[in-house]
């Protein structure tokens, strides 16, 4: 991931010098983008999935949607609790 970052940052700095193809060119690469973030998910569930069948594991989901919410009230009622 910290690769595919990179060369966007990269590119950017290219593209800066380039103002009237930004649009199109934006637009091409962030489709390349999305198939390279997908591939490397997709690369890296295959992973795991086969190290679970290797072991017989079980995979466990979990939405972590509101986690950073319910962690930082977490914390704040222990912070107000030792004042």
């Amino acid at each position: 991931m910290m690769n595919i970052q990179r060369k966007e940052k990269r590119f950017r700095k290219k593209l800066a010098k380039k103002p009237h193809k930004i649009g199109k060119i934006l637009k091409k690469y962030s489709r390349r983008e999305k198939r390279r973030v997908e591939d490397y998910l997709h690369k890296i569930s295959s992973i795991i999935v086969s190290e679970a069948v290797k072991y017989n594991a079980k995979i466990v989901m979990e939405d972590l949607k509101y986690i950073r919410n319910s962690v930082n009230k977490k914390e704040q009622g222990y912070k107000e609790k030792t004042k």
